[in-house]
C-alpha cells in the first residue's frame, strides 16, 4: 500500500467559522482534525485474542464458522457449531476492513483500499496470502457535520478516525477568510450508512435458502447488505459503481479479471446477491440484474428503477424483495418493502409493496422471509402467496440490522448485539444465545 493521488469529489459544508474580523488575518474555529494510520501499520493484518465487539458491520457464515465485520477493525471469529454457545475463537486485525467472503478456507477481504487473501486453515493464526493493491478507493469515515474538516494530507497514510478541536489559521486576506473547508478530494466511505442508526446521517447469496448449493461448494453464506459475493469460481465485488471479477478457481490465488461499470448514474453499489446464474445488485437508485451464464463476463439484463433510497435484495422463484429505506442519508422519504415480479427477467415490475419504519437488511429460507426494520425491530412474513405477503410475527425488542437464515437457525446482526433463533415455528422464535455488542 503506498501513497495515493486523488481527484476532487466531496461536497463541502459550509459553516461560519469565528474570530474573524475585518482587521484580522487569524482565525480560530473548530473542525474535524484526522488521525491517521500510517501506511506501514495498514497492511499489518494478524489474529489475536478474542475481543468484544464495538461497532458491527457485516456478517459471515461458513461452515461451523460465523464472520462478524467491526467496522473498518477487523473481523471476529466464531465457532458456531452450537447456536445456543457460540465461541468467539479469535479477532482477525484487518485495518480498514467492511466486507468478507470465504471459500476453500480462504477468506476475501478489504484492507482498506487493497483485496487480501488470508488463509484461514489455522482460524487461530490466520495469514495473507495474496495481496492485489489499490482495488477500492481512499475514503473517509463519517465526520461530524457540524464542523468542516481540515484538509487532509494523504501521505501520511489512511484516516481512521476524527477529532474536533480548534484549529487556527491565516486568511489569505483580509476580506476572504474561508467559509469552506475541504477534504483535499477524498470521499466519505459510504460503508457506514448502512450501519449508522441514528446517526445524523448514516458475499454470497445472502439469506439464502436450503436451495443454494454454496455450502457444498465449500463457499459461505452472507447477509443481505455484503458487496462481496461468490459464484462458482469467481468472486464478484462492488466499488462505487464498479463491478470488478476475480477468477478464484485457485482459492489462495485471486486473479483480476474484468470490471464492469454499473450504470446508477454514479451511485455507489450497496449489496450483491446471486441466484442460479443471475446476479442482483442494489443500489440507491434501483436493483440492477446481470447474467453470469459466463460467469467471468458479466452481462446487462435489465434493472428495476425507483426514487433514491437504499435497498439491498433478496431472491427466490420469480419475484426479488427489496427493502428501501427512505431517510437523510438514502435520500427519498418513503421506506417500505417491495416485491419485485422478475417472471420476466428483461422486464422487472413492481408486484406489491408494503410500508416499513426503518429497513435494512432480509433474509429467505423456503416459505419464510425475515425483514430487519431498524429501530422497529424483525418482521417474518409467510411468502406462500407472493406478492400477497403474510405477517407472522413482529418483534419489537431489538433493532435489527440483518440477517442470515440457515438449518432453522436465524443469525441476526443489530446495534444490541449478536443474536441466534430457532425458527423451525417462523412464527414463534426461539432465542438461543446472544452476544452483545460493546
Amino acid at each position: 500500500m503506498k501513497n495515493k493521488s486523488f481527484i476532487p469529489a466531496l461536497a463541502i459544508t459550509a459553516i461560519s467559522l469565528t474570530g474573524c474580523l475585518d482587521d484580522s488575518r487569524i482565525i480560530t474555529y473548530k473542525a474535524n482534525v484526522p488521525v491517521y494510520l500510517a501506511y506501514d501499520q495498514v497492511e499489518k493484518v494478524y489474529s489475536s485474542s478474542p475481543a468484544e465487539i464495538n461497532k458491527a458491520g457485516k456478517i459471515y457464515l461458513s461452515g461451523n464458522y460465523l464472520f462478524v465485520n467491526d467496522l473498518e477493525k477487523g473481523i471476529h471469529i466464531i465457532d458456531n457449531s452450537n447456536p445456543s454457545a457460540p465461541n468467539t475463537i479469535s479477532f482477525l486485525n484487518i485495518p480498514g476492513n467492511v466486507d468478507v467472503a470465504v471459500k476453500d478456507n480462504i477468506l476475501y477481504a478489504d484492507n482498506f483500499t487493497d483485496l487480501v487473501a488470508i488463509d484461514i486453515n489455522n482460524i487461530s493464526s490466520a495469514s495473507v496470502v495474496k495481496r492485489i493493491p489499490d482495488q477500492f478507493p481512499y475514503s473517509i469515515p463519517e465526520y461530524d457535520p457540524q464542523y468542516p474538516v481540515v484538509e487532509l494530507d494523504t501521505s501520511i497514510g489512511m484516516v481512521v478516525s476524527w477529532e474536533v478541536k480548534d484549529v487556527t489559521r491565516k486568511c489569505k486576506s483580509r476580506n476572504n477568510c474561508p467559509e469552506y473547508v475541504n477534504t483535499g478530494g477524498v470521499e466519505v466511505n459510504e460503508s457506514y450508512e448502512v450501519y449508522s442508526f441514528g446517526a445524523s446521517t448514516s458475499s454470497s447469496s445472502s439469506g439464502s435458502g436450503k436451495s443454494t448449493m454454496q455450502l457444498k461448494r465449500n463457499v459461505g453464506i452472507g447477509g443481505s447488505l455484503g458487496r462481496f459475493t461468490v459464484y462458482n469460481d469467481y468472486l464478484y465485488l462492488g466499488s462505487k459503481n464498479i463491478l470488478k471479477v476475480y477468477d478464484i478457481s485457485s482459492a489462495s490465488n485471486p486473479v483480476f479479471i474484468t470490471q464492469v461499470v454499473v450504470q446508477t448514474g454514479g451511485d455507489g453499489i450497496e449489496s450483491l446477491f446471486n441466484y442460479d446464474d443471475k446476479l442482483f445488485i442494489g443500489s440507491p437508485v434501483g436493483v440492477y440484474i446481470y447474467n453470469l451464464s459466463n460467469p467471468s463476463s458479466p452481462s446487462y439484463i435489465s434493472r428495476f428503477e425507483h426514487v433514491r433510497r437504499c435497498d439491498p435484495v433478496v431472491v427466490s422463484g420469480n419475484y426479488a424483495y427489496s427493502t428501501m429505506r427512505g431517510d437523510a442519508g438514502c435520500g427519498g422519504f418513503v421506506s417500505e418493502l417491495s416485491v419485485i415480479n422478475i417472471s420476466n427477467i428483461s422486464n422487472p415490475s413492481l408486484a406489491e409493496s408494503y410500508d416499513m419504519d426503518d429497513p435494512y437488511g432480509l433474509g429467505l429460507d423456503n416459505n419464510t422471509l425475515f425483514v430487519c426494520d431498524g429501530k422497529s425491530g424483525l418482521k417474518v412474513y409467510d411468502i406462500q402467496s407472493t406478492p400477497n405477503l403474510t405477517l407472522k410475527n413482529h418483534y419489537t425488542n431489538l433493532i435489527a440490522n440483518d440477517v442470515i437464515p440457515w438449518d432453522n437457525v436465524l443469525i441476526l446482526i443489530g446495534t444490541t448485539g449478536l443474536y441466534q433463533y430457532d425458527y423451525s415455528d417462523p412464527q414463534n422464535l426461539t432465542l438461543l444465545s446472544q452476544i452483545p455488542i460493546k
